[in-house]
């Protein structure tokens, strides 16, 4: 069926047409989708289920930076949608409608590094005073601390090395009174691997305590009413109907046009037809770079996972790849100039590699920097379109580095290296080198 605006006739068609609802929004004509809900009142385990989603939801949002690292090998999708998954079980407790948050089970990181060992936490003079055992693996440590009053966060990754045993962390000020909670877990400098986070307890600030905390404060978002879905046209007033603009757009399986002065909507349809020469190698070249850089996607996940922003990590990628990473009139690849790791820390200098066999070794020079960064490796063998990645194959004072490459990997292969250093939240861009291959017997 189709539906008609008449200007002349009628100051505006207001209700539903098929699997569509025409409503008017800011002086504008809005088509939209109807919502094909079902009729029965949902039962008291369905809004309990919907009340638990929500709930982690908004808590998970403001602690985003610091699930982010934590789940990130969980292959569970995005670290929002892993952490919600892996709370809703446990992370919150009570029958409808008095459900609360669980904070003393919930999980705010999944990996297999060593926990943190008889760690505890205290308040004192405006500080949180924490305290660990020693464990076997080598990292940093990460906390959380959130304040269940004001539904706020402090995020602080790389507060410290395991080996330290202790440190403290400053309270804001304009903390009064409130109750928070305290969450740490370990990981590896470069963040590529993470241990099970740990609970340090319930504490409560003092009046007057806080000292002046001058890091980032995460909030919820605002909560807002909504405004109606519809909107009939015996709910709008006179003076609103009057000079009521056209719906123009598509919906669904719907269209709204203007026809000679006549709103009109109708069914849409689709001509199957060859995509133009210029279309055709466009999709070729998304094509090339997305199976490039998904050979290399361990690297990419962390050079580029403070760069996305609410892209995945692989679309960030492609976006800042994809005008500069082919070779002028092809769709080969330009392997210089593509970038597999962005970021703020110096990269490698005068990087050199060489092939011994299955050996690979590569060196850099260190040029008094102070930081024990992890160092980043990705080298892709154009011959198979096989990418080897290693997230921390070393640390950036020791200069030098020797690993097997996979043995299927023949002695002549054309081999591409991309190396960058990673701390826990932070990476330098890669730098690249082409192995040269080794020269044939005589």
């Amino acid at each position: 069926s189709m539906g008609k605006i008449e200007k002349d006739k009628h100051d505006g068609f207001f209700g539903d047409l098929g699997p569509v609802t025409v409503t008017r929004w800011k002086d504008r004509v809005v088509v939209k989708m109807r919502q094909q809900g079902s009729d029965k009142p949902r039962s008291a385990k369905q809004k309990a289920a919907s009340k638990r989603f929500g709930m982690l939801t908004r808590f998970v949002s403001v602690c985003n930076k610091y699930i982010t690292i934590g789940f990130q090998n969980t292959n569970k999708g995005n670290a929002q949608h892993a952490a919600i998954a892996a709370n809703m079980e446990h992370g919150v407790v009570g029958e409808w409608p008095e459900l609360r948050l669980n904070y003393e089970k919930m999980k705010m990181s999944e990996g297999n590094l060593d926990p943190l060992r008889e760690s505890r936490a205290m308040v004192d003079d405006g500080l949180i005073k924490l305290s660990w055992e020693k464990v076997a693996d080598n990292g940093v440590i990460n906390i959380l601390v959130y304040n269940i009053d004001t539904e706020e966060a402090i995020v602080e990754t790389n507060i410290a090395s395991i080996a330290d045993l202790e440190t403290s962390l400053p309270l804001p000020k304009v903390w009064r009174r409130n109750e928070m909670h305290i969450v740490v877990y370990a990981c590896l400098s470069c963040g590529s691997e993470v241990s099970e986070s740990s609970y340090l307890g319930m504490h409560e600030i003092g009046e007057g305590l806080c000292r002046d905390y001058s890091g980032k404060i995460y909030r919820a978002k605002k909560s807002y009413r909504k405004r109606k879905k519809t909107a009939t046209e015996e709910e709008l007033g006179d003076d609103e109907k009057r000079h009521v603009l056209g719906a123009i757009g598509k919906i669904g399986p719907v269209i709204a046009y203007d026809y000679k002065g006549i709103n009109c909507i109708k069914g849409r349809y689709t001509i199957e037809k060859e995509p133009t020469e210029k279309k055709r190698k466009a999709n070729e070249k998304f094509r090339v770079l997305t199976r490039f850089l998904k050979s290399m996607y361990e690297m990419v996940k962390v050079g580029y996972r403070s760069e996305s922003g609410s892209m995945t990590p692989l679309n960030a990628a492609i976006k800042r790849n994809y005008g500069k990473a082919f070779e002028e009139g092809s769709s080969g690849l330009a392997f210089e100039s593509i970038e597999l790791s962005v970021g703020k820390l110096p990269p490698p200098k005068r990087l050199s590699a060489w092939r011994d066999g299955d050996e690979l070794i590569v060196t850099w020079v260190v040029s008094g920097i102070e930081s024990d960064d992890s160092v980043m490796l990705g080298v892709y063998n154009e011959d198979n379109g096989e990418g080897f990645v290693v997230q921390n194959a070393g640390q950036r004072p020791d200069g030098k580095l020797q690993l097997t490459l996979p043995t299927e990997w023949k002695e002549g292969a054309r081999l591409h290296l991309y190396l960058a250093f990673a701390s826990s939240n932070e990476t330098s861009p890669t730098v690249y080198i082409k192995i040269p291959s080794p020269p044939s017997p005589m």
